[in-house]
């Protein structure tokens, strides 16, 4: 696969990876399952645990 195809694939698929999430999120505290505070937290630590994985791929390609 060639960069410019990673950051295609990258650029596609994380955008609805997060809104997956958030969507599960938002079902399970309609659900009652979980308090909103505790889902947007959890939605922030992943989407910048996901962001730190991007980051780390990037540079170990440097």
């Amino acid at each position: 696969m060639k960069s410019w195809q990673k950051a295609l694939a990258l650029a596609l698929g994380l955008p609805s990876t997060i809104l997956g999430i958030f969507f599960a999120f938002q079902e399970l505290v309609k659900l009652g399952y979980v308090t909103q505070g505790w889902a947007q937290l959890t939605l922030i630590a992943a989407v910048v645990v996901i962001l730190l994985k991007m980051i780390q791929v990037s540079w170990k390609k440097k």
